[in-house]
């Protein structure tokens, strides 16, 4: 929000110098993120006086003009203008000097004849709109008076951050009313007394408000006799140095209250209003509104329009229509200022791409009584600048006005929380300064709180407000020392260390996601009706309707990281996250709080080498991941093939479980649950619902062994369909203790096998603790586990 300080000084006596009262802002909790110094955009422009005005000898549209700046000798200038001629006074900006908008002014010959100048327009001097002549000035002052000395003035901006909890700031007055309290010094509202004759008995405009949900309150003044022409020069250069270009005294009139206020306005012809009333109601569906910029919107049933007695003309607290606006033969006005509801304008913005300093506002709510102020002061300006005629009295339509809100704030604990000694008439003095009523109500200051402050809603608010105005730095410093105790880490945060030093060691990365998630997600992930992550818990007012819920899953999570990094080209990923989902509990006003554990895999598993290709990502390095993670806890697990969810490709999926209890599952994830990402390599997911199961181990040493192993090396034939996870699962069962290691080292499919099949090449490490295993020891653990392959498997010794 930039701040002029000239027009902030209109309001309230400033001594401190700008680079203080930045600083002094700062501390107060206004960040100045940046001071910029303005000098007057028309110090290089001087006042002149056309002396001769002649046709140019080699183009009729082309004037050669001597005019006096004030120098030794006139300058010879070549204007285009219809409208100069010889004795005007005009606005000139000599050859060397840059105009407002930084366009340098150059020295040279147009069509053969010399021009050491440039007579402005007002559009170039960005004082108009008006580009069909050059500016005639009256103002009889000697040749050469700079021209800042009648437009424009020196001045300095403070670009001030405004949160979302503060729209009070987004106005001049507002940040007024803070400087006024940190220097304890008066405030001067705006003038809004009407002059006598300003105001007569006209009839009021008629208001139907239709939706008082999405308009709480809609004031509608009518305005006659208006002049529509020129802003004086101080109300354009209060616009100029906040960026915005001055157009006629109806819309600048607007502007500046918008800015000075932080209030919107707008303005219709009201000749131009069928029937003329004003409706404000929803719209219908298809009814279309051509706007100020010129688009046509088609709207649809939840916009929040302003209607004649026919058709919108305006998108309520967004833009106005085409149809109603105001132009040079204006007379009559309906001057609105209303309330509307955030969510509707938020709603229609987003809808139709349209964002302007009034939706802005609407956005982050405003108030009732500013409102009625914003109004009064317009209708001021009017009559003072536009030569208008206001009725007597508006046609306000209102809801029930929201009621006074009282907080009470506790001295002592104020106190407490800032380490001060103020007493409770120090604290209501210095609410007092913010425009804080507060009396005192037993141990409690019982405070009003104003409707310009919805940032104040608790007893802590008011004592940010009371150490904002006393000073942080005014906080007296007190040395304590004191004893830290320290507490023994519990059994679990030693296991959570200790998975995460183990995930990191294994090449994952941590992420951390919302909290939130749009229940639609499980949906995508194919989660059945019963399963327990259907147990959704809803908040209350979410910040955006499609994440209203807890999250169930860590999986929508990691998809949305996913997504993230893909758009970025980034698709060599090994993420997980650790940390709790939320289950409805029947009954229970809490959820059920579970810790979780997901990773995501996606990508390559080991970099390409100059002897060897990059080798992608597979199931079995997921699985491998699962049982690295499951050694490191001192757990055994078994992995069984295809009884996970859904939302895995069948076939390449499995569940984990330790002594029959599942504790999580993992796998290929569909294509579907993807949505419209194409990646380059699958991806695969690990969800581990118990990550804290098993016994946190020392390390131990075992001796090395006493007993040579006993190899065997199989040729297996595998069916097709069958994964090599499976085989290697129900070899490691079969083998019992004294299979010490296997190991997959060939794979083979082609002419000699039979069809359907692949042969797989398995070398088998066998050892005994107790002494050398015999020929016949290793023959008959090695039928068993052929004999296990066969019955479950159909897989085959190959001959």
């Amino acid at each position: 929000m930039l701040i002029s300080l000239n027009w902030l000084r209109e309001y309230v006596d400033i001594s401190a110098t700008p680079a203080q009262l930045a600083e002094d802002l700062t501390m107060l909790g206004l960040n100045v993120e940046s001071l910029e110094h303005r000098p007057n955009p028309f110090d290089a422009l001087r006042i002149g006086r056309v002396l001769t005005c002649e046709r140019h000898p080699n183009a009729d549209k082309l004037s050669v003009c001597t005019v006096d700046i004030g120098e030794d000798a006139p300058r010879h200038i070549v204007c285009g203008a219809p409208n100069v001629r010889a004795g005007l006074e005009v606005a000139v900006i000599p050859a060397g000097a840059s105009l407002p908008d930084g366009t340098e002014i150059k020295k040279g010959k147009l069509r053969g004849e010399l021009s050491e100048g440039m007579i402005c327009s007002e559009i170039e001097l960005g004082l108009g709109e008006d580009a069909s002549g050059i500016m005639e000035l009256d103002f009889d002052v000697p040749a050469g008076t700079p021209l800042s000395a009648k437009f424009g003035e020196e001045d300095w901006l403070l670009d001030i951050e405004v949160t979302p909890n503060r729209p009070d700031q987004l106005g001049v007055l507002g940040v007024a009313r803070e400087v006024a309290a940190l220097y304890d010094t008066p405030l001067r509202l705006p003038a809004t007394a009407l002059r006598a004759g300003g105001e007569t008995s006209l009839a009021p405009v008629p208001v139907t408000v239709e939706d008082s949900a999405g308009c709480p309150r809609y004031i509608a003044r009518r305005l006659t006799g208006v002049t529509v022409g020129p802003s004086p020069e101080w109300l354009q250069a209060r616009l100029l140095a906040l960026g915005l270009r001055p157009i006629n005294n109806v819309v600048d009139i607007t502007n500046y209250v918008l800015f000075e206020t932080g209030h919107p306005l707008h303005a219709f012809d009201a000749a131009r209003l069928a029937g003329g009333e004003i409706r404000v109601r929803r719209a219908r569906q298809g009814e279309r509104l051509v706007t100020l910029d010129e688009k046509t919107l088609e709207l649809c049933a939840e916009d929040l329009v302003i209607a004649d007695a026919r058709d919108p003309v305006a998108l309520a607290g967004v833009m106005g229509g085409d149809a109603s606006k105001v132009t040079d033969s204006t007379r009559e006005l309906v001057l609105e200022s209303a309330v509307f509801d955030p969510r509707s304008v938020r709603g229609a913005r987003r809808r139709y791409d349209l964002s302007t300093d009034s939706s802005y506002r609407f956005e982050r709510g405003t108030a009732f009584s500013t409102a009625a102020l914003a109004s009064a002061r317009a209708t001021q300006l009017f009559v003072e600048l536009a030569g208008a005629v206001a009725a007597d009295r508006p046609d306000d339509v209102a809801a029930a006005a929201p009621p006074t809100r009282t907080v009470a704030l506790r001295p002592a604990r104020a106190n407490a929380l800032l380490g001060t000694t103020l007493t409770a008439e120090d604290m209501a003095a210095l609410l007092a300064r913010f425009g804080l009523e507060a009396r005192v109500a037993g141990d409690a200051l019982e405070t009003a709180i104003p409707d310009t402050r919805p940032d104040l809603e608790l007893e802590v608010d008011l004592i940010e407000e009371v150490a904002r105005l006393h000073g942080y730095n005014a906080v007296p410093r007190e040395n304590r020392v004191r004893n830290t105790l320290y507490g023994a880490r519990s059994e679990d945060e030693r296991r959570v260390e200790r998975l995460h030093r183990a995930l990191t060691r294994l090449g994952c990365r941590e992420v951390l996601t919302s909290t939130f998630m749009d229940p639609r997600q499980l949906d995508l992930l194919r989660v059945p009706a019963d399963d327990p992550r259907r147990r959704t818990v809803t908040v209350l007012n979410p910040l955006v309707s499609f994440n209203e819920t807890l999250r169930t899953s860590l999986l929508p999570g990691l998809l949305d990281v996913l997504r993230t990094n893909f758009h970025r080209g980034q698709e060599e990923l090994r993420l997980y996250q650790l940390g709790r989902v939320y289950l409805a509990r029947d009954g229970e006003a809490l959820p059920d709080e579970p810790l979780r554990l997901a990773l995501l895999l996606t990508g390559h598993a080991a970099p390409a080498h100059y002897s060897l290709p990059a080798a992608p990502t597979t199931l079995a390095d997921l699985r491998g991941l699962a049982l690295a993670l499951a050694e490191d806890a001192g757990l055994i697990l078994d992995v069984d093939y295809g009884a996970a969810d859904p939302c895995y490709v069948p076939g390449a999926s499995f569940q984990l479980k330790a002594q029959g209890s599942v504790l999580g599952q993992g796998g290929l994830l569909r294509a579907s649950v993807l949505g419209d990402l194409k990646p380059k390599r699958e991806v695969y997911v690990l969800e581990i619902d118990r990550p804290l199961a098993g016994a946190l181990r020392q390390a131990r040493y075992a001796p090395l062994p006493a007993f040579p192993a006993a190899g065997r090396d199989l040729a297996l034939l595998v069916p097709d369909g069958v994964a090599w996870e499976q085989v290697e699962s129900l070899l490691r069962r079969a083998g019992g203790k004294l299979l010490e290691d296997l190991a997959l080292f060939d794979i083979y499919r082609g002419k000699g096998l039979p069809e359907g099949r692949a042969s797989y090449a398995v070398r088998l490490s066998f050892r005994s603790a107790e002494g050398t295993l015999t020929d016949k020891q290793v023959d008959k653990v090695q039928q068993r586990i052929l004999g296990e392959l066969n019955k479950a498997l159909k897989v085959e010794l190959r001959s």
